[in-house]
């Protein structure tokens, strides 16, 4: 699964779907596991989910802040 391929698409159908939206900001795991008709879990759900949000501005500056970070080992 191409997780950054995969991202984009949940976050151009989200962005054109206010329920999806609210869905997702109420409940990110289960609007992604939903739309992608696959049950993930671990690493992947979580991976697609943080992509989404920071993709969509949801994380704020601490959360892009942090996986930026990460990416050094910090």
């Amino acid at each position: 699964m191409d997780i950054k391929a995969t991202a984009e698409q949940l976050v151009k159908k989200i962005q054109g779907d206010d329920s999806l939206l609210k869905a997702f900001k109420s409940k990110p795991e289960d609007t992604v596991k939903k739309l992608v008709n696959k049950d993930l879990k671990g690493d992947i759900l979580k991976q697609l989910v943080d992509l989404v949000k920071a993709k969509l501005g949801l994380d704020g500056v601490a959360g892009i802040a942090s996986k930026i970070g990460g990416l050094f080992g910090k």
